[in-house]
């Protein structure tokens, strides 16, 4: 370190595993187990103590023979428009939500935070912070995702009772209450329906509706946590305000410890 440089007070030191996950690295779990399995490397020497703190100005930290510096964080909610993959690499996928990435953004390693399958559209939130997006995927969490679902016929409310209670799928066992209403009634007896999840099973709503026999006409991710999609329009990346993110990492139960 050169002469004068500042040197931190031990109380600025931070556990190595939420470095990682702040440059970007994985979840803060995923990292724990990176540097348990000595992939990590702090001013040449082989992390074993997950519990250790690095001092972020000085310390030289390497994962998987890659130095790491750290970056600012980040939180973007796009407008997936429907017939993109939710993936940043796919080569059979065609058009996937990489395209949509303003090249002024592609520094910031942006990941996507959980998914939308290719048919549906709306919000979706990408991010640097790895331990934010462990947060908000993970059902331990709870945080709510809501979607706008339109159908081809209007549910009767039994069916109403199951899916508020947990409907059960097969190989999948009963799943988490979902909140629901019915937001809209069109033609040819078509309805609109606001769900509300706190978990994230592959494909949950498309299975649930077509378990019960009807035919899932559009679906829309329109809120995550207290995130809306509002007037962000389809194919729109827009950053969130510190306001935002902080409301988010509250939704998650996250701190700065």
């Amino acid at each position: 370190m050169s002469v004068g440089a500042r040197m931190p007070p031990e109380s600025e030191k931070i556990k190595i595993a939420k470095y990682l996950a702040e440059c970007g690295v994985a979840s803060r779990r995923r990292c724990e187990e990176l540097v348990t399995m000595g992939k990590v490397r702090v001013n040449g020497r082989t992390m074993a103590n997950v519990a250790e703190r690095i001092d972020p100005y000085t310390d030289v930290v390497e994962c998987s023979g890659k130095r790491l510096r750290p970056m600012q964080k980040a939180v973007f909610a796009l407008n997936k428009p429907r017939g993109y993959v939710s993936t940043l690499s796919d080569p059979h996928a065609g058009l996937t939500i990489t395209q949509l990435i303003p090249p002024k953004y592609k520094s910031l390693v942006l990941k996507p935070v959980g998914r939308l399958d290719r048919e549906s559209e709306g919000l979706m939130l990408l991010t640097n912070d790895g331990q934010l997006a462990y947060r908000l995927t993970h059902p331990r969490f709870s945080v709510p995702k809501v979607y706008n679902v339109k159908l081809d016929k209007v549910p009767e409310e039994k069916i109403l009772g199951v899916l508020r209670k947990g409907p059960y799928l097969p190989d999948e066992g009963t799943l988490r209450p979902m909140g629901v209403r019915i937001i809209g009634r069109g033609v040819n007896a078509a309805s609109e329906l606001e769900l509300t999840l706190r978990e994230g099973r592959k494909h949950e709503i498309r299975r649930v509706f077509e378990m019960f026999g009807f035919r899932v006409l559009k679906l829309q991710r329109v809120a995550i946590g207290p995130i809306k999609l509002g007037q962000i329009k389809k194919g729109q990346m827009v950053k969130l305000s510190d306001a935002q993110i902080k409301r988010l990492n509250e939704a998650c139960g996250l701190d700065d410890g």
